[in-house]
């Protein structure tokens, strides 16, 4: 399933992987990604924090060439699980 929306760019970074130990003493390991900051254009501002792999290089290096503040709008793909739903950015469209 597929959405977008409409957001202010912010800026994109790379998140290094890593491990933690969740509630249960189990320690979890998590990959590499890239962290998407925007703003939501609502009634007020509000910054969205959207996360995708480093698999999607193409994707991080067009937003690479994004200037702060420039409008955009962004397309995702919308990745259900039995109890919870999440937004992974896939491509973008400069407004």
């Amino acid at each position: 399933m597929k959405c977008n929306g409409i957001f202010v760019f912010k800026s994109v970074s790379k998140r290094e992987g890593g491990t933690f130990k969740n509630d249960k003493g189990q320690e979890i390991s998590y990959d590499d990604s890239y962290i998407l900051k925007v703003d939501e254009l609502t009634d007020d501002i509000r910054e969205r924090r959207f996360k995708f792999p480093c698999t999607n290089k193409k994707f991080y290096d067009e937003l690479c060439k994004l200037e702060s503040y420039t409008k955009i709008c962004i397309d995702f793909e919308v990745v259900i699980y039995d109890n919870s739903a999440k937004l992974l950015p896939v491509g973008i469209i400069q407004k």
